[in-house]
């Protein structure tokens, strides 16, 4: 079983539901409920790797406030190794408020903090060398490791024989392929969901079409999130649609990250890309069974059962 190593976005959300509109100014108005949780898809994509029961570790950075040590303590609790956290007493943690509406869709307010100022030079290679499969997320909102440094540190990973993937965030500066071109030579699989992928191909829609541009570009493997449609799948070997499992959705906050932690943990078990997807897909539909990031996940075993209800001969057996 192989090592996966999750680098990028972390942060404390703050979920409050539910919210149709803001109050008016100056005036209070409940809510049903307001959760405290870990956020940032290294973060979400870890502790859902972690809750499969695969070797997971983290780096990211946190600052030494009382968001940071929740967050640290949380992912420590959870079975991700944090030794490698990056903790600068002198910043702020980053964190998100998550508002649902009634309809249980999201909006953000974010706040970079630490994920601003997240550099190459912060992270231990030591860790890079350990693992085996090097995990790049939150790509395009880490203002000082996009672009050069980001292909310089999967660069060096793809040097050190690692697999290499990538997810990213939806850019808010607009530069989208501009600042990620270095990185594509260097990433084994890529995972963007459609949204984003149709702005880094320059406004593609077709996933087909979406997914031989970035391999074009040198890209190995494509999975692209497609929301409620499933995910989009292309390599040498594959060219597919893998479609959801059908659940009472709760709460999609997460679920792409969740859809990440299972394509990552079925490679590192040995699955091919197809396969992989499944569980991915089983994953994905786990998380929007709970609010928020991790209440819905659950241990590889239970995902494998759930995923044999509607396909009886899926196994976790690796590929010839």
């Amino acid at each position: 079983m192989r090592k996966i190593l999750c680098v990028g976005h972390a942060c404390a959300d703050i979920i409050v539901h539910p919210v149709d509109a803001l109050p008016r100014r100056g005036t209070l108005e409940a809510v049903e409920g307001i959760t405290l949780g870990t956020g940032g898809n290294a973060c979400n994509c870890s502790s859902a790797i972690a809750k499969l029961g695969l070797p997971v570790s983290i780096i990211a950075k946190l600052g030494v406030d009382g968001f940071g040590s929740f967050v640290a303590g949380a992912l420590a609790a959870r079975g991700v190794e944090t030794k490698n956290l990056v903790r600068p007493e002198a910043e702020d943690t980053s964190a998100t408020v998550v508002l649902l509406d009634s309809t249980r869709e999201r909006s953000f307010l974010h706040a970079y903090a630490t994920n601003a100022t997240f550099a190459l030079e912060e992270i231990d290679m030591d860790a890079v060398a350990a693992c085996d499969i090097l995990f790049c997320t939150g790509a395009l909102a880490l203002p000082a490791l996009d672009g050069a440094p980001m292909a310089s540190l999967l660069r060096q990973a793809k040097a050190l024989g690692k697999f290499t993937a990538l997810d990213t965030i939806w850019d808010a500066s607009g530069r989208w392929m501009e600042t990620l071109a270095p990185c594509m030579p260097y990433i084994d699989l890529f995972m963007p969901n459609i949204e984003e992928a149709t702005e880094l191909s320059g406004g593609l829609r077709d996933p087909a079409q979406i997914a031989r541009k970035f391999r074009d570009m040198g890209v190995r493997q494509v999975a692209l999130t497609l929301g409620s449609e499933g995910a989009y799948i292309q390599s040498d070997s594959f060219d597919t649609q893998v479609f959801p499992f059908p659940v009472h959705v709760v709460d999609t906050t997460g679920a792409g990250d969740s859809f990440a932690a299972g394509m990552l943990s079925g490679l590192a078990l040995g699955l091919d890309l197809q396969k992989s997807a499944t569980l991915a897909c089983g994953v994905a539909a786990h998380c929007c069974m709970g609010v928020g990031t991790s209440a819905g996940l659950r241990p590889l075993a239970d995902i494998v059962r759930f995923i044999q209800q509607y396909q009886p001969d899926f196994s976790l057996t690796p590929q010839a």
